[in-house]
C-alpha cells in the first residue's frame, strides 16, 4: 500500500516535472511525454482493479487522443499552445487525483436474499425496459420529446442489468429485445450502441463471473478483454449504421466531403472516428482563446438545477462555440467556461472524486440498481476526450440520484 502511495505520488511530481518543462521550453515533446506516462498510469492502475471496465481503462482513450493528435487540416485543427498543452495535462492530472486518492464508498443496505432478489429484479427489469423505451417510440412516430425523456430512457439499460442479475435466459432475451425495438423506426445512435455493449459487459462481469476458480475466472476475464478488443471495429462501423436521421452514411462518400481540406492518408474509414476523437481539443483551444469569459458555475449546478429550470438562466455567451463543424469540447471545455483556467482544475477534481463514488457502490454493493448506474458514468468517462456528458448532458448524475431514490422507495 505504502508502495503505491509512494508510486502515485512520484508519478503526480514527474507530471509537474514535465510540464513545467513543456511549458518554459514551448515544446510539445514534453506534453506528449506526460500523455503517454498518463497513458501507463491508468493501464497499470487498471490492472490491479476487480473489473476490467473500470475508470482507468475507460479514460485510456483521453491519454491515447493526446498522443495521436497531429494537425492534418488548419480548417478543422489547430497546432495546440503550451498554454493549451498546460491546461489539458493539469486537468487530466487534477481528475485522477481525484479519482485515485478519494476513498471508497462503503455498501450499507440491506442485502435481499436469492428469492426475494430475483422475484424484485424481474419485476423491474420487465416495468424499466418498458418504461425506458417508451419515449423513444413517441419521438420516432410523432417527433415530440416528451418532458425528462433523457431519465426514462436510461431506465431500459438499467431494465436490462436487472434481467441479468436473475440469470434468466428468456428474460434476457425479452429485455434486450425491448430495449432495441425502438430500431424498428429507423435509424439508430452510436451512443445507444455503445451503451448496450457496456451494459452487457459490466453485467457478465458482476453477475456471471465464477471467482472461485482462478483459472475459470481468468479465462473469462481474457474473453472479456478480447470482447472489448472486438468492440472498437463494431463502433466504428457503427459510424456507418447508427447516423440517426441522417440515412446510411457512406465512409468513402463521407471522406470526399473533407478530402480537399485534409491530408489524410489512411483507410477512408477510419477518418471520421479519428476526426471525432481528436477535433475536441481544437475546439478547446479556440475557447480559451476566444472566449474568456465566464458561466459562473451555471454547467457544474446544471445536473441539478437543470431538472428545477431546464434552459432558464443559460445565456448564449455560456454554449462554446466550436472552431469547425466538429462541435465538441472535450471534458474540460465547461470547466473552463465555468471557473477559467486554473479554476477548471476545481471541476475536474471533483469529477474524478464522484466517478470513484460510483465505481466503488458497483463494486461492492450486490444490486443491478447500481450496475445500472455505474454503466452511465462508465460511458461518460470512456468519453471525456469527446466531450462533457457529466455536466452537459447530466444523465450519469441523474441516474445515480433516481436510482438512491428508487432504492429509499423499496427499502433495498
Amino acid at each position: 500500500m505504502v508502495d503505491r502511495l509512494f508510486e502515485s505520488f512520484t508519478f503526480f511530481v514527474i507530471q509537474i516535472i514535465l510540464c513545467i518543462f513543456g511549458y518554459m521550453s514551448d515544446s510539445v515533446v514534453y506534453f506528449k511525454i506526460a500523455a503517454a506516462l498518463i497513458l501507463c498510469f491508468c493501464i497499470i492502475n487498471g490492472k490491479r482493479q476487480k473489473y476490467i471496465i473500470n475508470p482507468y481503462y475507460l479514460f485510456i482513450l483521453t491519454p491515447i487522443s493526446l498522443l495521436i493528435y497531429y494537425n492534418i487540416s488548419d480548417s478543422f485543427l489547430v497546432d495546440l499552445t503550451s498554454n493549451t498543452w498546460l491546461l489539458i495535462i493539469s486537468n487530466i492530472n487534477a481528475l485522477l487525483i481525484g479519482l485515485h486518492y478519494t476513498s471508497k464508498t462503503k455498501f450499507r443496505e440491506r442485502i435481499l436474499g436469492r428469492t426475494n432478489a430475483k422475484k424484485l429484479y424481474t419485476k423491474l427489469a420487465i416495468t424499466f425496459v418498458v418504461l425506458g423505451v417508451i419515449p423513444q417510440f413517441i419521438y420516432g412516430l410523432t417527433r415530440v420529446t416528451i418532458p425528462l425523456a433523457y431519465i426514462i430512457s436510461m431506465l431500459s439499460t438499467v431494465g436490462v442489468i436487472a434481467a441479468m442479475a436473475t440469470k434468466d435466459k428468456k428474460l434476457c432475451f425479452v429485455t434486450i429485445a425491448i430495449y432495441i425495438s425502438p430500431l424498428a423506426l429507423g435509424g439508430a445512435s452510436k451512443t445507444g450502441v455503445l451503451t448496450l455493449l457496456l451494459a452487457l459487459i459490466i453485467a457478465v462481469e458482476k453477475f456471471y463471473l465464477n471467482r472461485s476458480s482462478a483459472a475459470a475466472y481468468a479465462k473469462a476475464r481474457r474473453r472479456i478483454i478480447l470482447g472489448c478488443i472486438l468492440a472498437i471495429p463494431v463502433m466504428i462501423f457503427a459510424f456507418t449504421f447508427a447516423n440517426k436521421d441522417r440515412g446510411r452514411y457512406d465512409a468513402d462518400e463521407g471522406y470526399e466531403y473533407y478530402s480537399s481540406r485534409v491530408e489524410w492518408n489512411y483507410g477512408t474509414a477510419y477518418f471520421m472516428p479519428y476526426m471525432y476523437i481528436v477535433t475536441p481539443w481544437a475546439n478547446l483551444q479556440y475557447v480559451t482563446e476566444t472566449q474568456d469569459d465566464r458561466s459562473n458555475g451555471y454547467w457544474f449546478t446544471k445536473p441539478i438545477l437543470g431538472v428545477v429550470f431546464g434552459d432558464y438562466y443559460l445565456k448564449d455567451e455560456y454554449v462554446p462555440v466550436s472552431y469547425s463543424s466538429f462541435n465538441t469540447f472535450s471534458f474540460i471545455g465547461l470547466h473552463f467556461k465555468d471557473f477559467g483556467y486554473w479554476g477548471s482544475l476545481f471541476a475536474s477534481l471533483f469529477l474524478g472524486f464522484f466517478i470513484k463514488k460510483v465505481y466503488s457502490l458497483y463494486i461492492e454493493s450486490p444490486s443491478p440498481l447500481d450496475a445500472g448506474a455505474y454503466v452511465f458514468t462508465a460511458q461518460a468517462t470512456l468519453e471525456l476526450f469527446f466531450s462533457n456528458h457529466f455536466f452537459g448532458q447530466s444523465y450519469p448524475f441523474m441516474i445515480v440520484i433516481v436510482m438512491y431514490i428508487l432504492k429509499k422507495m423499496l427499502r433495498i
